[in-house]
């Protein structure tokens, strides 16, 4: 009886496997990039301090970011 069971659920387990394979799985579709991403937002970190910023918030100096004008003064002054 048991052993019956046991191969019920088998047989269950594998029809199941073999449908989601034959409907496409259920995994949401991932973005072909994070740059698609609506949420997504580019970090540059500060040459002085290290802080964090968004690059649209960023003070860009060449290859440089700063986190405001401060810094950014101090880094053209080094």
């Amino acid at each position: 009886m048991l052993g019956k069971i046991i191969l019920a659920l088998i047989a269950l387990g594998l029809a199941l496997f073999l449908l989601r394979r034959a409907l496409g799985g259920t995994k949401p579709s991932e973005p072909a990039s994070k740059a698609q991403d609506p949420g997504y937002v580019r970090l540059r970190s500060c040459r002085i301090c290290g802080a964090h910023v968004p690059q649209s918030e960023a003070i860009l100096r060449g290859e440089h970011a700063y986190c405001g004008i401060a810094h950014a003064q101090q880094g053209e002054s080094e």
